[in-house]
């Protein structure tokens, strides 16, 4: 009866999570594809402008710079989802081969941290030259996946060493799981990082289909061509999807027939070689966010407003992210063996991150220069419902109540909830794209301005996006070495 119950709320959960997804994702999806297939005037409307069936289609693929926006998309988002493999699993397995403590769970979140930096940091710090763009940018874009798939392949790994499993193998499917979406997303780059550093001098290198779709849709305003973009590369991720799906699956399926002899006993434990890696990742952490701070003075009347604005945004875009995320989790959850719920979740992924229907759409809405539109357009992220769901149901696969299935997820939901809420206050693209006013402007937007336009004071903006960001990290920290108990493996 309690398995029957836990079935009956996912289902009821995933009923409203797609409620919520066909509002915030579908149906600017279904916009774009609409939009695809006519001549939209943005005056206009895309049902009130002339249908051109695939005319945008083979105009897409006559284009001079079309080859040139397949390899850059394909090499600045393919090889750094690679790489973050390559640099994840020996991470993942030092610390997942720790003995079971605290210690453990604060090495394992402390891998998290270096995803944690914004991208405004990253180009705060870093100076890229046309000869050393796509190299720069390529181990820039890896950071973030490669901090996301050390944690939940140590997280995995260590929970294989607990039931007396391989390490190493817990270690390799956890960072397969926690890749998914890096791989699903091939043709996609991180397009806030990249018209940071884009100018003329790079856009060889840095054209890709994002970076097109942008330009074409939000400074020549050729809605149609930036739809039709989005359509083709979205339509070449939802087969991805298919495939990595087929891939968990078949890492998931065979967690369950893995040996339970031990390749680590406790008493050949290392634990100080286990920390290590833990601690390069907060300091490279630390240190990123605190050598900016010398760059501006702590306070400054100018930016208590924009401080303000980012306080609002962030507080309700991670309360909204949090609600689908929670949803599908949980479903999720239940369903992890199975290949047509992980499909479905990959799939779902794939939709999403679509800036040209969430302009048509809220634009449509009378949402454009407000705070709503930007807490919208931050909320819908799904790439992490897979590695949550994943590490609840390998930390307790016998799940049987709601209120177990919450104790097992909670660690990983907040620890993932930290790192949407950090990146969020240290974002600025949202508002470049649903917003003119300075007044509705956080301080990653005041510092975007500084750094392109050299308009505006610098004082006090590195500090307001620095020191919030580090105090969110430290209470995910802390929240999550306290929540990471010991887990009983299952008889």
């Amino acid at each position: 009866m309690p398995q029957n119950n836990l079935r009956a709320i996912s289902i009821a959960f995933f009923i409203f999570g797609i409620i919520v997804f066909l509002f915030l994702g579908g149906i600017p999806a279904i916009q774009t594809f609409l939009a695809s297939t006519r001549d939209v005037h943005v005056l206009h409307g895309i049902f009130a402008s002339p249908s051109v069936g695939f005319e945008n289609f083979r105009d897409l693929f006559d284009l001079d710079v079309f080859p040139r926006m397949f390899s850059n998309s394909l090499s600045l988002s393919l090889l750094p989802a690679i790489l973050a493999i390559v640099i994840a699993i020996p991470f993942a397995g030092i610390v997942g081969s720790m003995a079971r403590s605290k210690v453990r769970s604060a090495a394992t979140i402390a891998l998290l941290l270096p995803a944690f930096i914004p991208d405004i940091i990253l180009a705060f710090l870093v100076s890229v030259e046309p000869d050393s763009f796509r190299s720069v940018m390529i181990l820039l874009n890896t950071i973030r996946p490669a901090a996301i798939c050390a944690f939940v392949g140590a997280c995995a790994a260590g929970l294989y060493r607990d039931k007396g499993k391989s390490v190493l193998h817990g270690a390799v499917v956890g960072v397969i799981v926690g890749s998914a979406a890096n791989f699903v997303r091939f043709l996609s780059t991180n397009l806030e990082l990249h018209t940071l550093f884009f100018n003329p001098s790079v856009a060889s290198a840095a054209e890709t289909f994002d970076t097109f779709s942008f330009q074409r849709g939000f400074i020549f305003m050729q809605m149609s061509t930036a739809s039709m973009v989005w359509v083709f590369r979205t339509v070449l991720q939802m087969g991805m999807a298919v495939v990595v799906a087929v891939i968990v699956f078949l890492c998931v399926r065979t967690r369950a027939d893995e040996s339970t002899s031990r390749d680590i006993s406790d008493s050949e434990q290392n634990n100080l070689a286990g920390v290590i890696p833990g601690v390069l990742c907060a300091l490279a952490f630390v240190a990123s966010l605190f050598i900016p701070v010398a760059f501006g003075s702590i306070f400054e009347s100018a930016v208590l407003q924009a401080v303000g604005n980012s306080v609002l945004v962030t507080v309700f875009s991670a309360v909204l992210f949090g609600i689908p995320l929670f949803l599908f989790t949980v479903w999720l959850c239940t369903n992890i063996n199975k290949i047509g719920a992980l499909i479905l979740m990959l799939l779902l992924v794939a939709i999403v991150n679509n800036i040209i229907g969430e302009f048509l759409y809220y634009r449509t809405l009378g949402l454009f220069n407000t705070h709503l539109i930007l807490i919208f357009a931050n909320a819908l992220n799904l790439t992490f419902v897979l590695p949550i769901a994943y590490l609840a149901r390998l930390k307790h696969p016998d799940i049987t109540t709601f209120g177990k299935l919450m104790r097992s997820l909670l660690p990983y939901l907040t620890a993932f909830l930290g790192l949407f809420t950090a990146t969020t206050w240290g974002s600025s693209f949202s508002q470049v794209l649903y917003t003119t006013r300075v007044n509705d402007w956080g301080v990653s937007m005041l510092l975007r301005q500084i750094m392109t336009f050299g308009q505006l004071s610098t004082e006090g903006l590195i500090f307001w996006i620095s020191i919030p960001v580090l105090v969110i990290a430290a209470a995910t920290v802390v929240v999550f070495t306290l929540m990471d108990k010991d887990v009983t493996p299952a008889p």
